[in-house]
């Protein structure tokens, strides 16, 4: 059985596979480099810059949804930090962010496009926000489901009855 140690720094090096961005990486681990010198891990260079973890993306209503469906998602797989109390372990964000691009491929940016809503890098700027309460849990007042919204938001119905209104069905819900 692989040491604890191991797990983290392989679970990091994947992370760098699926696009986390450095500075990203150091903040989950400060000696990820001297961790992984010598093994070759470079970091992917994306051919179009995404803007990443600052939160101008959640805030219209489709960034709204792939966020939530983000959350929603991790509280599945990690019903112990429902309330986003410590920062995701690599092996959580790992697990969302594959989790979203299988599930909900239309909504994921790969590392050479910048079509899509969410990806890496996005998904744990959107945790991170939520530990420091900018991001809050929120009731819609229309179906009363909850819902994550930045806590500056005036926005009082969540993303699926906000594309609801607009569209006539929700189709992304996730229960």
């Amino acid at each position: 059985m692989f040491s604890p140690r191991f797990k983290q720094t392989s679970d990091l090096i994947q992370l760098v596979h699926a696009g986390l961005n450095k500075k990203l990486v150091k903040a989950m681990d400060p000696y990820f480099d001297k961790k992984c010198h010598g093994l070759g891990v470079e970091f992917p260079k994306a051919k179009k810059k995404i803007q990443a973890p600052f939160l101008g993306w959640f805030a219209k209503t489709h960034g709204m949804l792939a966020g939530n469906i983000a959350y929603r998602l991790y509280l599945r797989l990690s019903p112990a930090n429902a309330g986003i109390t410590r920062s995701l372990e690599p092996s959580e964000l790992l697990a969302v962010s594959r989790a979203v691009e299988v599930l909900y491929p239309e909504l994921t940016i790969t590392h050479n496009e910048t079509d899509g809503l969410i990806e890496i890098n996005r998904i744990y700027g959107l945790f991170e926000a939520i530990k420091d309460h900018r991001v809050v849990n929120y009731t819609c007042s229309r179906c009363g489901d909850a819902f994550i919204k930045e806590a500056s938001q005036a926005s009082r119905n969540c993303p699926w009855c906000a594309l609801s209104s607009r569209v006539g069905s929700a189709n992304y819900k996730v229960a």
